[in-house]
């Protein structure tokens, strides 16, 4: 019997981002991949461009394109080797216990960089073990937003666009048995 094509879906168990290596015409590679840990929040949504053919008052016909997707994720955590690496910056790390130390240097010639977002949840009402959605090639700023009397956060907006290789945006896979992200990548 064939996997059912309609999924319940609740929350995010695992995110991962992986550099986006080569992206040409022929080849799309990305380096190792980096966890996203603890998750608050993840929106990807659809964005679009419509063009309307008009004769007189009437629309005879409209077309809608899709041009990308808008991506915000908001993390609980501070990860800063993530951090470093979305936004093209430098991470340095020195010392020696007990006077270690990790910096981020954030500077106006850092390019962000163009990365692989992965990510899945165990929490299906359905046949499937896990469902997984990927976004090829994703690219923004990620910032650190602190607060006096909360928690700080990371908070991430941007765009996802299409692969050069075959146009594609994203993908979305119900597994019937779970799967690690990155166990499908090309």
């Amino acid at each position: 019997m064939p996997l059912s094509k309609q999924q319940n879906v609740l929350g995010i168990s695992n995110a991962k981002i992986a550099e986006v290596i080569t992206n040409t015409a022929e080849t799309y590679a990305i380096g190792d991949r980096m966890d996203l840990p603890e998750l608050s929040t993840m929106e990807v949504t659809v964005t679009s461009e419509k063009k309307e053919a008009k004769a007189g008052l009437a629309t005879v016909a409209s077309y809608t394109f899709k041009t990308a997707y808008a991506v915000k994720f908001e993390s609980v955590n501070i990860p800063l080797d993530v951090l470093a690496k979305i936004n093209g910056a430098a991470l340095a790390e020195s010392g020696d216990t007990p006077n270690q130390k990790v910096t981020v240097t954030d500077k106006s010639s850092d390019v962000p960089v163009t990365f692989n977002l992965e990510f899945d949840t165990d929490f299906i009402n359905g046949e499937a073990a896990d469902l997984h959605m990927e976004l090829f090639c994703v690219s923004g700023l990620l910032d650190v937003q602190s607060k006096a009397d909360d928690f700080w956060t990371c908070s991430f907006e941007g765009q996802g666009v299409a692969r050069k290789k075959d146009k594609a945006f994203r993908t979305i896979t119900a597994n019937e048995t779970k799967t690690e992200i990155g166990a499908s990548d090309d």
